[in-house]
């Protein structure tokens, strides 16, 4: 069996520093996210994705932040990202400076989407977990964004602020210490978590660049990339593929195989393998976007289901009543009062 993503152990213990907790407290937390406390012990070891993305949402409840994880992001220096913040710091240009960060990203975390895609006028850098499932995660993207807006920070100056942000997540009731916090009112809902940087700034030298340190720097980081493999397991590529393509119609088996480059047969051996099959990743996916769609009051439950690839809305409703024994109306009612 593959096994599952993975994130350094001291992106947890930097939250837990954020946080401010004692010793105690920040055993429970960990006990609660369903992580171990020996990870205060071993900085330089890994820790699940699954079990950090929980103890950021776990963090921001004890301390009543709905923020926690946008602020522990800002106060992240590129250098607590290990060797891939040093070679950010090390290289020529903002725009060399982001292609690195994509090509090495995977040293610092797993199981997550980084890229840069751009128009005219903008580039902008996406960042999104890959299982769809891996839910709440409003801390995980908000501090996501926090990290980049804090380097970028670093980048070009402290006064500099994105031409835009987006969010996956619904936007929560008032925006306006966000719009402090960062400099301008995100926009919520949209397919990923991104910034846009205007593209006339990318040729800004980095202030530290270092020829040579790069070279050393670029030469560990490949190292440790080599000696990952993709540790994604099929079921969390599978829902990945299902969460982007069910507003086009939930994908048959053959055309989420082909995608990933297999068969279905082989596809199916290797999720029975996991313990799973493909409809129980369909229905997995479907029930983690459905509960993050009602979170959106802007979204009509017709619009949800067609969302989620249902035929019409009362399948969705059937399909909800079976996860959670109520409807998508009452849930949003209880959740959104």
């Amino acid at each position: 069996m593959a096994s599952k993503p993975t994130i350094r152990a001291s992106a947890a213990l930097r939250a837990l520093h954020a946080a401010r907790l004692g010793e105690a407290d920040a055993r429970s937390a960990l006990e609660a996210a369903g992580l171990h406390p020996s990870l205060l012990d071993d900085p330089e070891g890994d820790a699940p994705l699954r079990g950090y993305v929980a103890l950021l949402e776990e963090l921001a409840v004890r301390l009543g932040d709905p923020h926690f994880g946008l602020r522990a992001g800002l106060a992240t220096s590129p250098g607590e990202l290990g060797v891939v913040g040093y070679v950010l710091m090390a290289s020529a240009d903002v725009t060399s400076a982001l292609g690195k960060l994509v090509r090495y990203f995977a040293v610092h975390q797993e199981g997550a989407d980084l890229a840069l895609e751009g128009d005219d006028d903008h580039v902008r850098v996406r960042y999104q977990l890959v299982d769809p499932t891996l839910a709440p995660r409003e801390q995980d993207a908000e501090l996501a964004i926090g990290v980049g807006v804090a380097t970028l920070r670093f980048l070009f100056g402290p006064g500099f602020a994105p031409a835009e942000v987006w969010f996956e997540h619904a936007a929560p009731p008032d925006v306006a210490e966000m719009r402090a916090l960062i400099g301008i009112t995100p926009s919520y809902s949209r397919p990923y978590n991104t910034i846009a940087i205007d593209r006339a700034l990318l040729d800004h030298p980095v202030p530290n660049h270092d020829p040579a340190l790069l070279s050393i720097l670029e030469r560990h980081a490949l190292e440790l990339l080599a000696q990952r493999s993709d540790p994604s397991s099929l079921g969390a590529r599978v829902r990945g593929v299902l969460a982007d393509r069910l507003r086009d119609g939930a994908p048959s088996m053959d055309e989420v195989a082909r995608s990933l480059g297999t068969s279905a047969s082989t596809m199916r051996r290797r999720l029975s393998e996991e313990g799973t099959t493909f409809a129980d990743e369909l229905d997995a996916v479907r029930r983690a976007l459905a509960e993050r769609y009602l979170l959106d009051p802007q979204l009509s439950v017709s619009a949800i289901a067609f969302l989620l690839g249902f035929s019409e809305a009362s399948a969705f409703t059937r399909a909800f009543r079976r996860w959670h024994r109520t409807t998508p109306k009452a849930y949003r009612r209880a959740h959104l009062g």
